[in-house]
């Protein structure tokens, strides 16, 4: 798994994530009409937006083997936290995700 080529917080880092969050969660848009009323409710949203990047969503660059061929993998499964990309009902199912 690539990581930063320093100790230092890198801040495109961040800024990356901020991007890929805000494109997957229209709470987090500047100008929009998804809105949170409660926090719990932007609280969930955001856990989950979370959690499908890291566990469903397949990621081209974690996908390449050594050989030149590809499968598809996730980041949780570059890590080692799972051994196959979830799908989305499996994700939802999960209570520690959405509590």
């Amino acid at each position: 798994m690539e990581r930063s080529p320093s100790n230092k917080i890198n801040t495109s880092y961040i800024e990356r994530s901020n991007g890929t969050l805000g494109q997957h969660n229209g709470n987090l848009h500047r100008k929009s009409l998804f809105f949170a009323k409660e926090n719990e409710s932007f609280e969930s949203r955001i856990a989950i937006t979370i959690a499908y990047y890291n566990f469903v969503k397949p990621h081209m660059t974690l996908s390449e083997n050594p050989n030149g061929t590809s499968t598809p993998r996730t980041p949780a499964q570059a890590a080692g936290i799972a051994d196959a990309p979830w799908n989305v009902i499996y994700l939802l199912a999960r209570p520690e995700i959405s509590q």
